[in-house]
């Protein structure tokens, strides 16, 4: 197996894993939150670091994550892993919201290491991340965690997100010092009606009159907000363009061609099928390959460069934005603390 992020060789020992979890994501603002994740499109199993999953939900998607320990015994764990490894290496398929989707494998995963007659498999089988969750929690497949936020929180089951607030609280912060310049009833409002210029030009208003850092990490925060959104609007119309295979010219032509050749089963020496030997896979060539993506796609940007110069523009810009707003704080610190040290 190969870590998603770079291509690096990962070996998973079963001796060394402690437990296996189900994450589950709270509801988020999307429909097809409540289906694991959105329409139509190729899939494939991902090796991502929990960092990296937390991060995702939590902040990208504003979504609490909860983390249930499976009840497996020591050979369903081994079990679990070793098919884990024969479909990372083997499947790629059809992503649908009801008849195939990340709930429907998570449950065919779990229900394929336990025995023909365990009841588990006598069930209708979930379609949902809650009715997994709640498939497993009936046939007491799933360890009970503390029903106690704090506590689940301290004890790693439970990851709050936090965004809603911290991007409400930087809004209120900006609208007491604005003196009334400030004009937006909310963070939304704020969020969906201004333009990059109009938050710069609000910024320097109201920093000029109130110089304090955390106005400037308020305006900061706000505009990774809009980053954060804008970035999933570029992601989702470039998916739509990549499931099309047809059009999109020379750009999209290259960017499919570099994005196959991340998938690890592309760089098996004489084909074949299961789990490859070391012998059989080449590192080398994948390894090349994340770093080609990386030197020429590593921000959504870059694509949208040569595909449609007007949204890459619109990226730039709010980029420009969140530098300016991250140096400006600092400015500001460094001004207060030479004042203070005089």
């Amino acid at each position: 197996m190969v870590s998603s992020l770079d291509g690096r060789k990962i070996d998973l020992d079963p001796k060394r894993i402690y437990e296996i979890h189900y994450l589950f994501a709270g509801p988020g603002e999307a429909l097809m939150s409540r289906w694991g994740h959105s329409g139509k499109y190729l899939s494939q199993v991902f090796i991502l670091p929990m960092w990296n999953v937390i991060n995702e939900y939590t902040r990208e998607e504003d979504r609490n994550l909860t983390s249930y320990p499976l009840v497996l015994t020591e050979g369903q764990k081994t079990h679990f892993i070793e098919l884990v490894k024969e479909i990372f290496w083997s499947y790629s398929g059809k992503y649908y919201f009801i008849s195939n989707n990340c709930a429907t494998e998570t449950f065919d995963l779990i229900a394929g290491i336990l025995p023909e007659n365990h009841p588990v498999n006598f069930e209708i089988p979930p379609v949902t991340p809650i009715g997994v969750l709640l498939t497993l929690q009936k046939n007491n497949l799933v360890r009970k965690i503390p029903e106690d936020i704090s506590s689940a929180v301290k004890m790693g089951y439970l990851f709050l997100s936090t965004v809603k607030k911290e991007i409400q609280d930087a809004f209120s912060r900006i609208k007491k010092a604005s003196n009334g310049i400030f004009q937006y009833t909310n963070a939304d409002d704020y969020l969906k009606r201004t333009h990059s210029e109009d938050r710069r030009n609000l910024f320097n208003k109201i920093i000029t009159a109130s110089p304090e850092p955390s106005i400037a990490v308020s305006f900061f925060l706000l505009e990774m907000k809009v980053n954060r959104d804008f970035t999933k609007d570029l992601q989702k119309e470039l998916s739509k363009a990549l499931e099309s295979k047809s059009g999109g010219g020379h750009a999209l032509g290259k960017y499919r061609e570099i994005l196959e050749a991340l998938s690890p089963w592309k760089h098996v020496r004489g084909g074949g099928y299961g789990i490859p030997s070391s012998q059989e896979f080449d590192e080398t060539a994948i390894l090349k390959a994340f770093n080609t993506f990386n030197q020429e796609f590593d921000d959504i940007s870059k694509i949208f460069e040569l595909i449609d110069q007007n949204k890459a523009s619109l990226k730039r810009q709010i980029q420009n934005n969140i530098d300016f707003f991250f140096e400006y704080q600092f400015k500001l610190i460094l001004e207060k603390n030479r004042g203070t040290s005089k």
